[in-house]
């Protein structure tokens, strides 16, 4: 069910909502309660094979010729015929007493799948999570690109006023008005479509997290120490649980092997199947202990064995492999943000600079010792310079994020 919120007034958006909401929509927790039932559900039936186990059972059937009693023997006393009706019902009992360790391998076994199906949901929450920052990412950019565009377009349309002041006194031409009523409306349309992009990305979110954001929300910029709540990184405790799963088989295999006892009882009414000879219907009793030696399944623990064998091989290796990923992954992240970090401290005095270039044009250009055209391309590089500053902020915060949760799950 979708959450039905908005980012009131006074009330930032942070990230981890976000991801909270997304999740959410996305039915995560409904996933891991349904896992949990099966996993009770499975635990019950697992213990179910090895309880008193009952069936009741009955017969009836009718015999076209049946034996002679009185030809089996020369005597010459009575016997009693055999009956062509047949019929008998009753309640068998079994009870498992001893299985080589069976149940408790398997419920284990049951346990495992269980929690790899939970791994499962947190690899895909994860995935889920990436997205939302990407997206939340793009909106914070998009708010600030906008904002460093309505300011470079705040300081033109000033100096744009102080031309056509002086385009009437007649200190400088009409080229002087046209030039920057060009870069106006060229900015205009620039903003127009940051502004398009950013109402966009907005919608995307809206989507993905269920909440109604509105174009007017506030995003709270998120922190690089804001991480993941998963601190186990699924995919590789997937492979855990896998190794744990063959060894498992391997023992389960083994048990499968070894004598079973199990103790039996049969509680019936109708001819005693004993008997042959007793016409009259009763009630009867039978109890025992059944022992089964598997003498031939020894045979198959070898080859089986050999395959787990193999599985565990391959699985180490698979293991070993998302490791290695793992840590270059972390490694190419570390490589980034010192890139954007000298990149953001490079940006930082070149603003400093394009700044003080404005300052000194914007008196020139007053003084008409130089052109309004000088003024009006150096602010364009205070732009640039500032939106470059702010994507390599936001692609060092993505990085931060990406690799703190990279650290967390290891």
């Amino acid at each position: 069910m979708a959450l039905s919120a908005v980012a009131r007034a006074g009330e930032k958006l942070s990230l981890e909502r976000c991801r909270e909401a997304a999740r959410e929509t996305g039915g995560v927790e409904r996933l891991l309660e349904a896992i949990e039932d099966c996993r009770d559900a499975g635990s019950s039936l697992a213990k179910s094979r090895y309880q008193l186990q009952a069936r009741a059972y009955g017969s009836a059937s009718y015999q076209s010729d049946v034996p002679n009693p009185a030809s089996m023997t020369d005597f010459p006393f009575e016997l009693y015929p055999i009956s062509k009706f047949q019929y008998r019902a009753g309640i068998a009992f079994a009870l498992p007493i001893y299985s080589g360790g069976q149940k408790g391998l398997s419920d284990q076994l049951d346990s495992i799948e269980r929690d790899q199906e939970k791994l499962n949901v947190d690899i895909r929450s994860n995935d889920l999570d990436r997205t939302v920052d990407d997206v939340f990412l793009s909106v914070v950019l998009g708010r600030k690109s906008g904002e460093i565009l309505r300011s470079q377009l705040k300081a033109l349309t000033i100096k744009l006023g102080d031309m056509r002041a002086a385009f009437e006194s007649g200190k400088v031409y009409k080229n002087a008005v046209l030039a920057l009523e060009a870069q106006c409306t060229a900015l205009e349309a620039r903003i127009s479509g940051n502004d398009s992009e950013t109402s966009g990305a907005i919608k995307i979110l809206s989507i993905i997290t269920g909440l109604e954001i509105g174009e007017d929300a506030e995003f709270e910029m998120p922190r690089a120490a804001e991480s993941r709540s998963v601190m186990i990184d699924p995919a590789l405790a997937h492979l855990d649980l896998e190794g744990e799963k063959i060894e498992l088989k391997r023992q389960l295999s083994r048990a499968s092997a070894l004598p079973s006892i199990k103790a039996i009882g049969n509680l019936g009414y109708g001819k005693s199947p004993l008997n042959v000879f007793e016409n009259n219907p009763e009630v009867y009793g039978v109890v025992g202990i059944s022992l089964i030696i598997p003498l031939s399944d020894w045979r198959d623990v070898n080859n089986r064995s050999r395959l787990l064998d193999a599985a565990a091989t391959t699985l180490e290796i698979r293991r070993d492999q998302a490791a290695r990923r793992k840590n270059s992954q972390i490694q190419k992240l570390d490589s980034e943000i010192d890139k954007y970090d000298a990149l953001i401290l490079a940006g930082e005095k070149t603003i400093e600079k394009y700044e003080a270039l404005c300052g000194e044009l914007d008196k020139l250009t007053n003084q008409g010792i130089a052109p309004a055209s000088e003024y009006v391309t150096a602010l364009e590089q205070l732009s640039a310079a500032r939106l470059d500053n702010e994507f390599y902020t936001i692609l060092k915060l993505q990085a931060s994020l990406r690799r703190e949760s990279c650290i967390a799950t290891l």
